[in-house]
């Protein structure tokens, strides 16, 4: 869906199908101060969000304070941040994944693959929310054959 959110801005997620049609995630975060930016997201994720919210989450008895929220759980109340490390390690154990997996890996990750595809260092340091580069920097670790195969592909002297 949105890898390059925190589980924080997923547990704050807006139930507002404007973001789906405009194709991007509006994350925030109020932690220190408050941080926007935009996620683009697929066609197919925002299949995936319509058929959540108008096939099951419209079933659902939604408490008063969390009628704006769009992640919500048994009880209708939003997801927390544990919650969602609950479910990742949930999901984690059931593929049968022998490794610590958490919401911040997903997060890595989406990083990763995006450098290592092309993307442009300083678009993922504004989709992660990060105001050095160098955080981004330390964030997005590529391995040393990544590296080679830069320079063999785009090094004028190959």
């Amino acid at each position: 869906m949105f890898l390059g959110g925190a589980s924080g801005q997923l547990v704050e997620a807006q139930n507002q199908s404007a973001a789906a049609k405009v194709r991007a995630w509006c994350a925030s975060t109020r932690r220190l101060k408050v941080v926007r930016r935009f996620v683009p997201i697929g066609s197919l994720t925002i299949k995936f969000i319509d058929i959540y919210r108008n096939e099951i989450r419209v079933h659902q008895v939604i408490k008063s304070n969390a009628q704006d929220t769009l992640f919500l759980n048994r009880r209708g109340n939003g997801l927390t941040r544990a919650m969602i490390f609950h479910i990742v390690k949930e999901l984690t154990e059931k593929a049968g994944i022998h490794k610590k997996i958490s919401p911040h890996t997903f997060r890595h990750s989406f990083a990763t693959h995006l450098l290592e595809n092309g993307a442009d260092l300083r678009a993922i340091q504004q989709m992660l929310g990060h105001e050095s580069i160098t955080t981004t920097e330390i964030y997005t670790h590529i391995d040393k054959s990544h590296l080679t195969q830069i320079i063999n592909n785009f090094h004028p002297r190959r």
